[in-house]
């Protein structure tokens, strides 16, 4: 494997998974971020308490794109 090019990148895209529970409460997660699961009375409260966790998870994280030549 052969490194082509490392890019900056000022966005990520990420999974967020919401889930009505039978309380009648709402569970948001990001599956590529395992500690960042809420829950919350509403799913809008949900999925915005999750975006925030992740802000202050990825705080002081670096999001680089490396290129990859797949070929001997």
């Amino acid at each position: 494997m052969n490194l082509i090019t490392v890019k900056n990148s000022d966005k990520l895209s990420l999974h967020v998974l919401v889930e009505r529970l039978e309380s009648e409460h709402f569970r948001a997660w990001v599956p590529e971020l395992g500690d960042c699961v809420v829950s919350a009375e509403t799913r809008e409260a949900a999925i915005a308490a999750v975006q925030e966790k992740v802000t202050a998870r990825l705080k002081n994280t670096e999001v680089l794109t490396l290129e990859i030549l797949n070929n001997p």
